[in-house]
């Protein structure tokens, strides 16, 4: 009798432990994701120079939404006024939708956009394109809100499950290069105008400046003969143009004496003797047996014949 009820009672321990082990090795069944609702908000370049457009981009993606579609939403977007300047949007509203965009506070850097479906859409939307100027440099946040945003049909809060991806963008400053003016010869040196590009220190120009050249003025007895370093180096004006390079740039007018008016000297006799010999044979800038006005020449070597 006692060992029947050994028997049963070792039965049910091994069925106690198959149950307890079968319990620790069944896996947990796994959850499913929690619907999102992913908003982002992508400039096409994140670091842009000073004298660029960018356009910014804003994509709600209702791929993860558990099967929810976009009915409506009321969007924010804020900027730095200081970096960013609004030129205009497009793609506000996306096809299908009804609404608004209001632009009235872009002097602040500020617009607000809405939109609606009545059937909705599902997958990613685009819901606005906006162009920016980039006008000055520095770190530029591009702030996205959303207040309301609901789902079709069922008018579902789709605020509770929204993930907003934000950005920002880093201007640079337009790169400056110096600008030499000099001479050869004698004269003044030319001066440039302006005297400056927007943002760059005196005497300093972007890339692409057109700059005017003037006060060429050669001292008294000498010319222009050509310049260096311009748009127009044969020119012998007193004014000229340079279209700045992306480097550090040197522009030079030469100036040259003017050649003197040289008149022939001729020298000869009658008679029997020989021809008196000019000293200096020339003037200064004349060739031989030319001499300007005012020169003094000696006359040597007359010599009669005999007889």
């Amino acid at each position: 009798m006692k060992t029947r009820l050994g028997y049963k009672f070792i039965n049910v321990l091994i069925v106690l432990l198959l149950i307890v082990s079968l319990g620790f090795f069944t896996r947990s069944p796994v959850k499913a994701a929690d619907p999102v609702v992913s908003v982002t908000v992508t400039p096409s370049d994140t670091t842009p120079t000073v004298g660029d457009t960018i356009t910014v981009s804003i994509n709600i993606d209702m791929s993860a939404s558990g099967g929810q579609a976009l009915g409506s939403y009321t969007g924010t977007l804020e900027w730095d006024p200081a970096v960013l300047s609004y030129e205009n949007i497009a793609g506000a509203p996306p096809t299908g939708f009804v609404g608004f965009n209001n632009t009235s506070s872009i002097a602040t850097g500020k617009i607000t956009f809405n939109g609606a479906k009545a059937t909705g859409a599902t997958g990613s939307v685009v819901v606005l394109v906006a162009t920016f100027d980039v006008i000055g440099s520095g770190a530029a946040d591009l702030t996205l809100a959303f207040s309301p945003m609901s789902a079709a049909t069922s008018f579902g809060n789709l605020l509770l499950i929204l993930s907003i991806t934000q950005a920002n963008v880093i201007a640079s400053p337009v790169p400056c290069y110096a600008l030499t003016l000099t001479h050869t010869g004698s004269g003044a040196n030319p001066v440039a105008s302006p005297s400056n590009s927007t943002g760059c220190s005196t005497g300093s120009y972007t890339a692409g400046q057109v700059i005017s050249l003037t006060g060429a003025v050669p001292n008294s007895g000498w010319q222009i003969a050509a310049w260096t370093g311009t748009n127009n180096n044969s020119s012998t004006a007193s004014t000229n143009t340079i279209t700045m390079p992306a480097s550090a740039h040197t522009a030079s007018v030469t100036y040259t004496q003017i050649p003197p008016a040289c008149y022939a000297l001729t020298l000869s006799h009658t008679g029997n003797g020989t021809n008196p010999t000019a000293s200096p044979a020339n003037s200064s800038g004349c060739t031989a047996g030319q001499y300007t006005s005012g020169q003094a020449i000696s006359l040597t070597g007359a010599v009669a014949d005999s007889g």
